[in-house]
């Protein structure tokens, strides 16, 4: 259980009078060890007999992931990919290119997946969620990010066709994070929840980061969660906000548990306010005024019944 009476927005100081705080990441060396099984999803025939894979399966793990990916490559390690398992099939005479990411949890997973979604886009099954761009096709179910291409659009059924096989071979029943469901409902944005394994918003120690994102009367807004039981996250928004000399005032009607909510101006993302409520922590961002005190304010209040 959190002891509020001992937080505040006061930790260690450096030499120069700021916070000191530490920048945390993904553990590369436990990534390398993590078990990894994404290649067995790829099987050489499947019960189907006009599905066959025409290829190896290459598997590239988190130690050969830049020479594989270039510039991608910190983008998927800092959600725990663990490894990358790709090849190809000849679906009745289409070929179909097949890469499969596994994460460390199904969260890292749901969050690279998220990652590559437009917002508002179509979502349809396979999965727990997946879209189609164009001639590519995504989805995540577990720890599992599958994408799919194809040459044509005109041989999307092919690619649905294989991407249905290859999430039936996932034994798990196929789920979002569980923390989305205690975001308000109303005013939601189409396919707009995210997932930020690390440092959100280029926060230190800002971790495991939900967000969705709302319309409040012509304004785009996010609001945003993290498990914090210890008050750690907050500390770190605490930290953040002496850090860069930008704290500003709460409205009265945001009552954060304890009272112990913080305010400041984000150099690139607008206004934030956040706080404490039930060992989470809870905050919005583009905060512009009344329509999106009430959104937060009355999310804060349900979350703390």
């Amino acid at each position: 259980m959190l002891i509020f009476s001992s937080l505040s927005c006061d930790k260690k100081e450096t030499s120069d009078g700021k916070p000191s705080i530490k920048k945390a990441g993904p553990n590369l060396q436990t990534l390398a060890d993590w078990p990894f099984d994404a290649d067995e999803l790829l099987p050489e025939v499947f019960d189907i007999a006009d599905i066959k894979r025409v290829d190896s399966v290459r598997i590239v793990r988190v130690n050969e992931m830049k020479d594989y990916l270039g510039e991608w490559s910190d983008h998927y390690i800092s959600y725990n990919c663990a490894g990358i398992a790709s090849t190809k099939y000849d679906v009745s005479g289409t070929p179909v290119c097949v890469e499969i990411a596994q994460c460390a949890e199904l969260q890292d997973a749901y969050g690279l997946y998220a990652s590559r979604r437009p917002n508002g886009v179509l979502l349809t099954p396979p999965g727990a969620e997946s879209f189609t761009v164009g001639t590519t096709r995504y989805f995540t179910h577990s720890e599992y990010v599958v994408t799919l291409s194809i040459e044509k659009e005109s041989d999307s059924a092919a690619m649905l066709n294989l991407a249905r096989l290859i999430d039936k071979g996932i034994e798990t029943l196929p789920e979002t994070p569980p923390f989305f469901i205690l975001f308000p409902f109303r005013y939601q944005m189409a396919a707009s929840a995210h997932y930020y394994a690390y440092n959100f918003l280029d926060i230190p120690n800002l971790n495991q980061v939900y967000t969705i994102d709302y319309l409040t009367q012509g304004d785009t807004v996010t609001l945003f969660l993290a498990p914090d039981e210890s008050g750690e996250q907050y500390l770190s928004l605490c930290a953040y906000a002496e850090n860069t000399g930008s704290s500003l005032g709460i409205p009265s009607t945001i009552r954060f548990d304890g009272g112990h909510g913080v305010s400041f101006e984000h150099s690139k993302k607008g206004r934030i306010i956040a706080g404490l409520a039930r060992g989470k922590v809870v905050g919005i961002i583009g905060f512009k005024g009344l329509p999106q005190e009430t959104l937060l304010s009355k999310w804060v209040d349900g979350l703390l019944k």
